[in-house]
């Protein structure tokens, strides 16, 4: 609907979903495109959807990868004017106007180009590489089922997607805090595991990881098929349906450093079978596992994140330091979320020895006195994990 014009336009989906939804309902949907506050473009990434919104709605159903193509604009107003023996012109101003516009449609739709832009502060963690997350979730899956035999070529591929991404960023002359969070990621991993000693690491680390969670997800039951990816995850695993009746387990890039027992602890606990945290903490606190994570953030491209629009985090954190501490604390990272989360306001990750408050709080009605508060509670939290 318009609001400067009397006409209704109606999608008729040839989306088996939207089509399902629909025939249960037994009346119309109201739909929208998804076009994130800040982009250009609409999300068509189900797995992107999810990572950014699973906290905010209800349910997220994963209809696979969509396409950029337009919605097809069809006139049916010559057809209804001719079933009414009238012409265009008996029409009402409003109507008439509408019948026009869409005539000069002629019936089609051109997806509208991305406009260029040049990076810039404003543009800040909104820039993307096409394609990426596409391409290293079929890596992923490709290692997850390789042989030892196969890294070779594996290998080859994946010094090829890191070689690209980084001649894309020389060109486009890219910081590295333009880039989105997701995609710096992916690029430290790609130039972490382009050296052929750590994909090999990688190969084994992911045969352990499966036949520890192959023995504690099937609990006598068949086992489905199982995919496990090591890639960046913040939390310590990740159990998500996978094609088919398939189960995919994601961990942390980094426990490419854990045993046999480390992970058959991390099976348990994501199976239920016990909830003792304490020796997966131990294993990701360990000096090999941080000293993977650092090379990895530095090879993606560090960016610190403690300056909001509003508030400056490290600002509050020198002021709580000075008046709680006697400057007797060393300072930890200090980021805003990347989301707004309904859960909570901030917490503190032990193992990345980091502060992280949720950025519902960097806004002008909420004082910095607020995140000072905030970062003390965090504060004590650090001083009791160590």
């Amino acid at each position: 609907m318009h609001p400067k014009r009397r006409t209704v336009g109606l999608r008729v989906p040839d989306n088996p979903i939207a089509q399902a939804l629909l025939a249960d309902l037994d009346e119309p949907l109201m739909s929208v495109t998804l076009i994130m506050p800040g982009d250009d473009l609409p999300l068509i990434d189900p797995y992107e959807i999810r990572e950014l919104l699973e906290h905010d709605v209800d349910l997220v159903i994963d209809g696979g990868y969509c396409g950029m193509e337009a919605t097809t604009v069809v006139d049916l107003a010559d057809e209804l004017l001719a079933g009414l023996g009238a012409r265009w012109t008996d029409l009402p101003r409003p109507s008439s106007q509408a019948y026009l516009y869409l005539r000069d449609l002629g019936g089609r739709a051109e997806a509208p180009a991305p406009q260029a832009q040049a990076p810039s502060s404003e543009r800040l963690g909104r820039m993307r590489f096409p394609g990426l997350r596409r391409r290293f979730e079929g890596l992923l899956d490709a290692l997850s089922e390789v042989s030892v035999r196969d890294l070779p070529a594996l290998s080859t591929t994946i010094r090829a997607h890191s070689s690209s991404i980084e001649g894309e960023i020389e060109r486009r002359a890219l910081r590295s805090d333009q880039i989105t969070s997701e995609s710096r990621s992916i690029r430290g991993w790609l130039a972490f595991f382009s050296d052929r000693r750590r994909l090999e690491q990688y190969h084994w680390a992911c045969a352990r990881a499966k036949r520890a969670f192959a023995a504690e997800l099937s609990a006598g039951r068949t086992v489905a098929p199982l995919r496990i990816h090591l890639r960046p995850v913040s939390a310590m695993y990740r159990i998500r349906p996978d094609r088919g009746d398939g189960v995919r387990v994601q961990v942390p890039t980094p426990a490419v450093t854990f045993d046999d027992e480390i992970f058959v602890s991390l099976a348990r606990l994501a199976s239920r079978r016990h909830r003792d945290r304490r020796r997966i903490l131990e294993a990701m606190s360990a000096e090999d596992y941080q000293a993977i994570d650092a090379t990895l953030e530095m090879l993606g491209g560090p960016v610190e994140a403690s300056a909001g629009v509003c508030h400056d985090l490290e600002e509050s954190f020198d002021r709580v330091n000075r008046e709680y501490f006697g400057c007797g604390m060393s300072r930890p990272r200090l980021a805003w979320s990347r989301s707004p989360s309904r859960r909570k306001l901030g917490h503190y990750d032990p193992v990345r020895d980091a502060i992280v408050l949720n950025v519902v709080l960097d806004s002008p009605p909420i004082i910095s006195v607020a995140d000072a508060i905030l970062l003390e509670h965090c504060l004590y939290l650090k001083i009791l994990s160590n």
